[in-house]
């Protein structure tokens, strides 16, 4: 028997954010000795995220016996719930407004309004806030390493040995390739050829061409300590890459590509993190926040006067914001720790 199950979806229709929290989670319950499985429908890749932490992946037909089951899904919460016993206790964690139940549980629901999901769920603990995000032990790791400067020992990882300023790009799993195809043309046309564009594309190809982009297919195991090392800005959707770089401190734009989006985007823009809302407007809206964070990453026909492109630092009055965002980051994920202990409390 499981001391805690996780009945997760993360495949390409959610994307990977809602197991990559779950990691985090599982990573801080087992350090704390319990026996831990997965269940639900997920990608291979995501399947290996959790295999990483040495997790078994179950399939959806299999409904094994734990002692508290952790839901991270879109579902209706009666059809997740329905293969176990009444008196399973339950954690939820949901970043949806849309569903109610009148089962005990703990709600763990950071972009959360609390009236509203004290009403959704009345007979439920709820806790919602940016304190209340979950990251993984790489994410945390990659945090002291950029804070630290860069990894002398590793020269194709961190900052410190590269020369040309570099933009990452990526949507995740559940990427709309027409919207990756439409951001990434963007971005060719608004930066100056020497900056280099790497766009992380689980299409099978892009359209576009251009001297200083390149194109990575896959997602690899590395991919959050090269983002981290490597980037001066990364462009990414809002959810959990957004609020992974944010902890991390790496310049970031985030984009609403899906309506589950929505609350991350607000919830990070609160803390004075660029968020994009409006796709229609990505183009002019790229050009205005990459003039505020890098004008001299911008062409030499759109750079303003004075910008010349002569490394990655921040403008001036991007440095005037860094400090406020620096203590809104800091409150990511602070809870992390206290609330896995309050998890640990579910259990009979």
């Amino acid at each position: 028997m499981f001391d805690f199950l996780f009945r997760v979806d993360a495949d390409s229709a959610t994307g990977a954010g809602h197991l990559m929290r779950c990691v985090a989670l599982v990573e801080g319950l087992r350090r704390r000795g319990f026996q831990i499985g997965v269940v639900g429908s997920v990608t291979d890749r995501v399947s290996r995220a959790a295999l990483s932490v040495d997790v078994p992946v179950l399939s959806l037909a299999d409904h094994p016996a734990c002692n508290c089951l952790i839901i991270d899904s879109y579902l209706p919460i009666d059809t997740l719930l329905a293969p176990w016993p009444a008196s399973l206790p339950v954690v939820l964690v949901d970043d949806e407004a849309n569903r109610t139940s009148d089962r005990r549980m703990l709600v763990v629901s950071p972009m959360g309004n609390p009236s509203a999901l004290a009403k959704c769920f009345p007979r439920s603990e709820v806790i919602t806030g940016v304190e209340s995000l979950f990251v993984r032990e790489e994410v945390r790791q990659a945090r002291r390493t950029r804070s630290a400067g860069y990894d002398r020992g590793n020269e194709d990882d961190y900052t410190g040995y590269r020369s040309a300023p570099k933009v990452f790009v990526t949507l995740g799993v559940s990427e709309q390739s027409p919207v990756l195809e439409r951001i990434t043309h963007a971005l060719v046309e608004l930066l100056d050829r020497a900056v280099e564009l790497i766009v992380y594309s689980s299409a099978s190809s892009l359209r576009l061409q251009a001297d200083n982009l390149s194109v990575i297919n896959q997602f690899s195991d590395r991919f959050i300590k090269v983002m981290a090392g490597q980037a001066d800005l990364v462009v990414c959707g809002a959810g959990q890459t957004l609020i992974e770089m944010s902890y991390i401190g790496v310049p970031v734009i985030g984009v609403v590509i899906a309506p589950n989006q929505r609350d991350c985007g607000r919830l990070l823009s609160g803390l004075g993190i660029p968020v994009l809302n409006d796709l229609n407007a990505v183009e002019n809206d790229l050009l205005f926040y990459i003039g505020q964070i890098y004008p001299q990453f911008l062409n030499n026909r759109l750079r303003p006067a004075g910008s010349e492109l002569t490394g990655s630092s921040l403008s001036a009055r991007e440095k005037g914001k860094e400090q406020g965002r620096q203590q809104g980051r800091q409150k990511i994920a602070q809870n992390q720790d206290q609330l896995i202990d309050r998890i640990c409390e579910m259990l009979p």
